[in-house]
């Protein structure tokens, strides 16, 4: 674990967060943006999932209190009539991704995981 410093300011006692430990939460918030882009474009085609309908494409979102992960509703529209979930129109419900744009997102996060991880476990 990384050496954190104390303050009092005004009878209150706060713990300063060092730096390396800000770097590696930020290591942890890349890990799992990254995950969650290899994980989107992993289900770009997929149609059918258990709960029913298209994969739902997933999305993370960090705060002060940690990192949470969000599924969107979006969808979009394929003619495709011989696509086995087509309905009788011929159209098919796919996830609204576009695997060049989610090829080029994770290309962008792999170089802030390798950042984030340089700065974590930089020597001290």
């Amino acid at each position: 674990m990384h050496d954190s410093k104390w303050l009092i300011v005004s009878g209150l006692v706060m713990l300063l967060v060092s730096q390396p430990a800000k770097a590696c939460r930020e290591l942890e918030e890349a890990r799992l943006r990254l995950e969650v882009a290899e994980e989107n474009l992993a289900n770009v085609e997929t149609t059918r999932t258990p709960g029913g309908g298209p994969y739902k494409p997933k999305r993370v979102e960090c705060g002060s209190t940690g990192c949470q992960i969000f599924e969107e509703a979006r969808e979009a529209i394929l003619y495709s009539p011989e696509h086995p979930d087509a309905n009788p129109a011929g159209y098919v419900r796919i996830p609204a991704l576009r695997s060049a744009g989610l090829q080029q997102q994770i290309k962008k996060l792999e170089r802030a995981y390798e950042e984030a991880k340089l700065a974590c476990y930089q020597p001290r």
